[in-house]
C-alpha cells in the first residue's frame, strides 16, 4: 500500500523527504502524465540551443579554453574558420561548417581523468549535491585507474575499485595537471583508448 511504501521509504532513511515527493509524482505522472510533464517542463527548461553559428563557436571555445588552455581552443577556432573560408569560396550553405564547429569540438573535448577531476572540483558537483541530499555526506567514487590494472568483466570492461571523499583533493591536483594532456609526460596518455582519442583528433 502507499502507507507501507512510505514507512519503507522512513526505516531506510536516506534523502526520505526527496523519496516521497518522488513517489507522489510517480502517483501523479501515471494518473495525469499530461501535467505533469506541463509542470516539469516549466521546471526543467530544455538547454537552449545557440541560435548562430558564432555563438556556437564561442560556447565551445569558451568550454575549450577550460578544459586545456586558450591555445587549445584557438586551434578549434582556426580549423572551423578554414572550412568555413572553404564553403564561402563555393557558394554553398554552411551545412559543413556548422558539422565541425560541433563534432570536431566533441573530438577535442574527450572525457579523460584531467576532465572528469576539473568537473568534480569546479564547485557545481558539491553544490548540487548539497542541494539534493540532506545531513552530513560520504562521497564515494568507483573508479578503474589504468595503473592499478584491477582486472575485467566478461564485457570487457575494467573492474572498479571503491575510493573514499580523500579523492577530492586528489582531484584538484590532477585538475591542475591537465597541461600534461597529450604529452610524452602524460601518465595517462599511454593506454588504448587515449591514443584512438588523440587519432581521432
Amino acid at each position: 500500500s502507499p502507507a507501507a511504501l512510505m514507512r519503507a521509504i522512513e526505516l531506510n532513511a536516506v534523502a526520505v523527504a526527496a523519496n516521497k515527493r518522488a513517489f507522489e509524482w510517480g502517483r501523479r505522472l501515471a494518473a495525469r502524465p499530461d501535467e505533469v510533464h506541463a509542470v516539469a517542463g516549466e521546471a526543467f527548461p530544455e538547454a537552449r540551443e545557440p541560435a548562430s553559428l558564432a555563438e556556437i563557436i564561442d560556447r565551445r571555445a569558451e568550454f575549450l579554453t577550460g578544459y586545456q588552455n586558450a591555445a587549445y581552443a584557438q586551434r578549434y577556432r582556426d580549423l572551423v574558420a578554414k572550412v568555413e573560408a572553404a564553403e564561402e569560396m563555393l557558394g554553398r550553405g554552411r551545412e559543413l561548417t556548422n558539422a565541425v564547429a560541433r563534432y570536431y569540438f566533441k573530438l577535442l573535448a574527450y572525457k579523460d581523468e584531467y576532465e572528469v577531476a576539473r568537473l568534480f572540483t569546479g564547485g557545481d558537483f558539491e553544490k548540487r549535491l548539497r542541494e539534493t541530499f540532506d545531513g552530513k555526506l560520504k562521497t564515494t567514487f568507483h573508479l578503474a585507474p589504468p595503473f592499478l590494472n584491477t582486472g575485467t568483466y566478461p564485457d570487457g570492461r575494467p573492474k572498479k575499485k571503491e575510493f573514499g571523499p580523500w579523492m577530492f583533493r586528489l582531484y584538484k591536483v590532477l585538475a591542475a595537471m591537465k597541461g600534461l594532456r597529450g604529452t610524452a609526460f602524460d601518465p595517462f596518455g599511454r593506454s588504448d583508448e587515449r591514443k584512438m582519442e588523440r587519432r581521432l583528433i
